[in-house]
């Protein structure tokens, strides 16, 4: 959007000045011609000056979107600055919950083997009691 606007927009400025430039050729024609056509002079020059404001109006919108796209470019780098750093965090925060998940899970099965070997000698006590 922002580069089609600025390209329309530069677009625009060469085809003000193209205009700007054919008339007043037309009006260096006139002026080198007859003295009666004074009316139409007056016509081109004001022709050529509301070009001329036009192509100005023209110049400053194709700048003014060259820094708008310049400033959407910056923008995007930031965000995309953002998002790597994000991305980066969310990575290092899953590789330590897979860590703890798994330091987790091996402490779970240790205290598992610990309870079933407590298990197996209360069992034997027990059944050793009951012999007795």
């Amino acid at each position: 959007g922002l580069r089609q606007r600025c390209g329309e927009a530069e677009g625009e400025a060469r085809m003000a000045h193209e205009r700007e430039r054919v008339a007043l050729d037309r009006l260096k024609r006139l002026e080198d011609g007859e003295a009666g056509m004074e009316v139409r002079i007056s016509s081109l020059q004001t022709e050529a000056s509301r070009l001329a404001a036009e192509l100005r109006v023209t110049k400053d919108e194709a700048v003014a979107c060259k820094r708008a796209e310049q400033d959407a470019v910056a923008d995007l780098d930031v965000h995309k600055g953002h998002i790597a750093k994000k991305t980066q965090e969310l990575s290092e925060m899953r590789a330590s919950q897979r860590k703890h998940a798994s330091e987790e899970a091996e402490r779970v099965a240790r205290e598992r083997d610990e309870w079933q070997q407590e298990r197996n000698q209360l069992t034997k006590k027990v059944a050793a009691l009951e012999r007795a």
